[in-house]
């Protein structure tokens, strides 16, 4: 893990007032998919399911990056399977160890939960992704993606 960062999953517990406003407090930029601000209410709105992870990379008070997935069962079998939604770096601590050690931590608690396998998907065009995420040895698959909106989206 780099330097000065240390990943904390978030539980209903800890201090989602405090966490949220420095995730607020952090420099994102158009790259990073936070539309609505995050709020103590729906940190713990998303953490009310055992399944949602929410990890945070902090040095101190100040946020690196988060990333936020699920730990799924399957329908069938007792199979089990990680599916990272989101990884997001902070402008100013990009290409310094953040993504890797939030992916690191989740490969982790895939491994803890017994899971098969761990996805996650990218833009084809986010070349430091990708980066990352070869070099974390994943196996890269092609496939086509659909988005639906079936509530209507809110401006």
């Amino acid at each position: 893990m780099a330097a000065g960062v240390h990943v904390e999953r978030l539980t209903v517990d800890a201090p989602l007032a405090r966490r949220a406003a420095a995730i607020e407090a952090a420099e994102w930029d158009d790259d990073n998919d936070i539309d609505s601000p995050y709020t103590a209410e729906s940190l713990a709105a998303y953490l009310a399911s055992p399944d949602n992870v929410f990890l945070l990379a902090r040095d101190g008070d100040v946020v690196l990056g988060m990333a936020s997935g699920t730990l799924l069962r399957k329908p069938y079998g007792d199979e089990r399977w990680c599916y990272v939604d989101e990884v997001d770096v902070a402008v100013p601590h990009r290409r310094r160890g953040v993504g890797r050690a939030l992916m690191e931590a989740f490969l982790q608690l895939a491994r803890e939960a017994g899971c098969e396998v761990l996805w996650l998907g990218t833009e084809p065009d986010n070349e430091p992704a990708l980066a990352l995420y070869r070099s974390l040895a994943g196996d890269e698959e092609t496939f086509v993606g659909f988005e639906f909106a079936p509530t209507p989206r809110r401006s």
